[in-house]
C-alpha cells in the first residue's frame, strides 16, 4: 500500500486591479491645436498594495507595432 503524508501549502491570490500611471513632459502639448513640437518623454509606472509583484506594459504609438515597455 503506498501512503504519505498528508501535506499542505497556502497559494495567495491578489485580487486587486494593478494601477498604472503614465506621465509625459512636457505634461501638455508645447505646439499648436493640441500637437507636440517636441518629442515627450513617456513614463510608465505601476502600485498596488503588492510591490514586489511584476506588471509587464505594452504599447503601440501611431498603428506601429507593439512594444514591451
Amino acid at each position: 500500500m503506498n501512503e504519505e503524508p498528508v501535506r499542505a501549502d497556502t497559494i495567495k491570490v491578489d485580487l486587486s486591479d494593478p494601477v498604472a500611471e503614465l506621465k509625459l513632459s512636457p505634461a501638455s502639448p508645447d505646439g499648436s491645436e493640441g500637437y507636440y513640437i517636441s518629442e515627450p518623454l513617456v513614463t510608465l509606472s505601476s502600485y498596488g498594495p503588492d510591490p514586489g509583484s511584476d506588471v509587464l506594459f505594452y504599447y503601440r504609438i501611431s498603428g506601429g507595432s507593439v512594444q514591451e515597455y
